[in-house]
Protein backbone atom coordinates (compact mmCIF):
# COMPACT_ATOMS: atom_id res chain seq x y z
CA UNK A 1 0.00 0.00 0.00
CA UNK A 2 1.50 3.07 -0.90
CA UNK A 3 1.23 6.60 0.61
CA UNK A 4 -2.71 7.44 -0.21
CA UNK A 5 -4.26 4.41 0.64
CA UNK A 6 -2.16 4.26 3.68
CA UNK A 7 -3.38 7.80 4.74
CA UNK A 8 -7.09 6.13 4.14
CA UNK A 9 -6.50 3.06 5.71
CA UNK A 10 -5.86 5.11 9.16
CA UNK A 11 -8.52 7.99 8.63
CA UNK A 12 -10.91 4.51 8.05
CA UNK A 13 -9.28 3.11 11.77
CA UNK A 14 -9.39 6.31 12.86
CA UNK A 15 -5.50 5.51 14.03
CA UNK A 16 -6.55 2.13 15.10
CA UNK A 17 -3.62 0.39 12.39
CA UNK A 18 -2.56 -3.28 13.34
CA UNK A 19 0.57 -3.96 14.35
CA UNK A 20 1.48 -5.32 11.52
CA UNK A 21 0.48 -3.01 9.53
CA UNK A 22 2.93 -0.23 11.18
CA UNK A 23 5.92 -2.60 10.58
CA UNK A 24 4.70 -3.00 6.81
CA UNK A 25 5.12 0.72 7.07
CA UNK A 26 8.51 0.49 8.54
CA UNK A 27 9.68 -1.59 6.10
CA UNK A 28 9.09 0.66 3.70
CA UNK A 29 11.83 3.17 5.49
CA UNK A 30 9.04 5.42 7.08
CA UNK A 31 9.41 5.72 11.00
CA UNK A 32 7.20 5.80 13.89
CA UNK A 33 7.11 9.78 13.79
CA UNK A 34 6.27 9.42 10.21
CA UNK A 35 3.21 7.97 11.06
CA UNK A 36 2.37 10.57 13.26
CA UNK A 37 2.77 12.92 11.15
CA UNK A 38 0.38 11.57 8.84
CA UNK A 39 -2.36 11.38 11.50
CA UNK A 40 -1.56 15.09 12.23
CA UNK A 41 -1.70 16.22 8.42
CA UNK A 42 -5.20 14.24 8.99
CA UNK A 43 -6.13 16.74 11.51
CA UNK A 44 -4.69 19.68 10.03
CA UNK A 45 -6.89 19.14 6.99
CA UNK A 46 -9.92 18.54 8.82
CA UNK A 47 -10.04 20.80 11.27
CA UNK A 48 -8.94 23.48 8.25
CA UNK A 49 -11.85 22.50 6.45
CA UNK A 50 -14.65 22.48 9.59
CA UNK A 51 -13.37 26.29 9.82
CA UNK A 52 -13.69 27.05 6.26
CA UNK A 53 -17.09 25.41 6.49
CA UNK A 54 -18.18 27.29 9.37
CA UNK A 55 -17.28 30.83 8.53
CA UNK A 56 -18.13 30.11 5.06
CA UNK A 57 -14.81 31.04 3.83
CA UNK A 58 -13.23 29.42 0.75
Amino acid sequence: MRGYARTLQILASSGAVSDEELERFQRFGYTRQNALEVVLGIGTYMVSTFANRLTRAA
